[in-house]
């Protein structure tokens, strides 16, 4: 993820952890629809994400940085997406990786998320074209410094 294809646009990679099939594809539908080269992984619950990242990482898959991009819902099958933020930002690898969390409106579960290190929470729309405006803008205000994070990430410190 993050590397440049032979006609020079960029691969942005993103993974979107979501157990609703439906939510899921409204997500990537929305990722895709301003014509960026996209990598999406899409993983149903945060137990499956965690052991992703984690294998990626032992056998040398996961790119320097992890992905550009991490959607997930806060309320997932097997781990939630609390534990899986408060994982990602422990993690050398994934921990500068935007996450974004999809949440209800309670007001301390959003505060959690930022404490525990999410970027942006936002509430899940429930009608489809503002659930692909929300993805667009998401993906606009994650996206943009995405390219500058790897290649800084890529500058060894005796290079700096």
């Amino acid at each position: 993820m993050g590397a440049l294809p032979a006609n020079g646009s960029r691969h942005v990679g993103v993974v979107v952890v979501e157990d609703s099939r439906s939510d899921a594809l409204l997500i990537i539908e929305g990722l895709r629809q301003e014509g960026l080269n996209l990598d999406v992984l899409l993983l149903t619950d945060g137990e499956k994400a965690w052991d992703h990242f984690v294998d990626s990482e032992e056998v040398g898959m996961l790119p320097l940085g992890g992905p550009d991009l991490i959607l997930l819902d806060l309320n997932l099958p097997k781990k939630s997406g609390a534990e899986l933020i408060r994982e990602i930002k422990a993690n050398p690898n994934l921990r500068d990786v935007p996450v974004v969390v999809f949440s209800g409106s309670d007001p301390s579960e959003v505060w959690r998320c930022y404490e525990l290190g999410a970027n942006l929470v936002v509430r899940k729309p429930q009608d489809v074209q503002p659930f692909v405006r929300t993805i667009q803008g998401i993906k606009r205000y994650c996206l943009r410094g995405a390219k500058a994070r790897r290649v800084s990430q890529r500058v060894s410190p005796e290079m700096a």
